[in-house]
């Protein structure tokens, strides 16, 4: 049985020992020590509970009332899935080691997504975080967000280095941007997570952090040791990087030969249209890839080099998704008709979403050119132009 409650009195009056699929998003404006205890307590009472999601945002939790919470959730034995949403809070480093000590003594636990965005958990907290996941032996699925906090690159690979010891990992999802992580850290990271062979789907937002060129080649050198993805999603968007880490991902991208989706965020760099072509005729030898989400925005990309990736993308048979963002990337519109006229090349295409934004389009062009794609693209089931 699944039950949803978003007050704690509603929780208290429950039934709650035939729940085994906990849905918490509480609305109160402010939990004291006493209140956490007591829903702590109240979850404990759910002793075929297998799922459990707790969503608390927004300044409302105090540090030290968090140990008082999990050390009675970890009473439940049979808990597999876990889902803590804690963004924006004032979670602090002694807190968060209670909290990930208490997670850590599930021990059927196989899937854990843990939110602390917008904390400030530090140095500290991050390491011993890294410490206790080593502990979680049968996680498959790991979703971990530690963005804009103050960890540091030290403690994001200490959490990295710890990860590789879990050899049931298939998934995992990474969210480190604003960590003030450098050219050393992308290469850690990079070298540690290509340790996790088993992987099958990979999440790294490494956005807004202090990477330049240098950095990110040697990132994506390592990772690219992970050939068995089948699904790859980066966010390289407001570092430091220029053309020639296209050309390097260009050559590296072809070893994931197994990947359906790739999603790739470059915006906010110091790109040209010259990235284009390199870039894009490796993503095309990916003979199994079906969606392709890509993102170049504010970026000086020019029609020009929309017109080499609508060439190439084009020719990219098997896609069946593409959404592609090239806002505020200088393309004139008295272009964009003949661009979209490869798009009809495309047979098995049932999605297709492009940004234009910020590209001085009107709307009657951008009218034309939808009115083109519904009449030479009839497999299309979603179709969008943002302008």
């Amino acid at each position: 049985m699944k039950k949803q409650f978003h007050y704690l009195d509603k929780l208290k009056d429950s039934n709650l020992q035939s729940i085994n699929n906990l849905d918490l998003e509480l609305k109160q404006n402010f939990f004291s020590t006493n209140m956490l205890k007591q829903l702590g307590y109240e979850i404990s009472l759910c002793q075929k509970i297998q799922s459990l999601a707790l969503n608390i945002q927004g300044e409302i939790i105090q540090d030290k009332s968090l140990p008082q919470f999990w050390n009675q959730v970890n009473n439940c034995t049979q808990i597999q899935k876990i889902n803590v949403q804690l963004v924006n809070n004032k979670i602090e480093s002694s807190a968060l080691c209670f909290l990930i000590c208490d997670i850590s003594k599930c021990k059927n636990l196989i899937s854990l997504t843990l939110n602390l965005s917008k904390n400030n958990i530090q140095v500290v907290g991050a390491i011993q975080l890294g410490q206790e996941l080593r502990n979680c032996k049968k996680l498959s699925f790991l979703d971990l967000n530690l963005s804009q906090n103050h960890v540091g690159e030290k403690s994001v690979i200490s959490i990295i280095q710890n990860i590789t010891y879990l050899k049931r990992l298939e998934n995992v999802s990474l969210y480190l941007d604003n960590n003030n992580i450098k050219n050393v850290g992308a290469q850690m990271i990079g070298s540690e997570i290509s340790k996790c062979q088993y992987l099958k789907q990979l999440t790294l937002d490494i956005m807004s952090n202090k990477i330049n060129d240098e950095g990110c080649i040697q990132f994506i050198q390592k990772v690219a040791k992970l050939t068995n993805l089948q699904v790859l999603r980066i966010n390289f968007q407001k570092n430091k990087f220029s053309d020639s880490i296209t050309s390097v991902l260009g050559q590296e991208i072809i070893k994931f030969i197994n990947l359906s989706q790739l999603v790739l965020h470059f915006g906010s760099n110091n790109l040209s249209r010259e990235c284009i072509t390199q870039l894009c005729q490796g993503i095309q030898q990916l003979l199994f890839l079906k969606d392709l989400q890509i993102s170049f925005c504010t970026n000086w990309i020019c029609k020009q080099g929309v017109k080499s990736f609508i060439d190439i993308v084009s020719k990219m048979h098997n896609l069946v998704s593409l959404n592609a963002n090239f806002k505020n990337c200088r393309v004139d519109e008295q272009e964009l008709r003949n661009i979209l006229s490869e798009i009809k090349n495309m047979k098995k295409l049932k999605i297709l979403v492009f940004n234009f934004q910020e590209n001085n389009f009107t709307s009657a062009i951008v009218l034309k050119c939808k009115q083109f794609i519904i009449k030479n693209c009839i497999r299309l089931l979603i179709q969008e132009i943002k302008y």
